[in-house]
């Protein structure tokens, strides 16, 4: 579960998300529409997973059952790291 051929994805708690390409080199987080365009990318989009991701976790460990949590409209503008 989780594997992927080739990129490393690592969540650490000190600096959230990072990603590496398959031969070690730092990758960027990026977000794509349907066809294949880049809408959002770098260093926000990773915060913004992470982010999700911790606030899933932590209201399923209250027993809230909400294993769905969404990032606000505009969290994710200027996206720039």
């Amino acid at each position: 579960m989780g594997d992927l051929c080739g990129p490393t994805i690592a969540a650490r708690c000190y600096d959230g998300l990072t990603a590496f390409t398959a031969e070690g080199a730092p990758a960027t987080f990026a977000l794509l529409d349907a066809r294949g365009n880049v809408i959002a990318s770098g260093g926000r989009v990773a915060e913004a997973a992470y982010a999700a991701s911790i606030n899933a976790y932590r209201e399923f460990l209250k027993g809230q059952g909400h294993m769905r949590v969404l990032t606000p409209p505009g969290a994710l503008n200027n996206s720039a790291p």
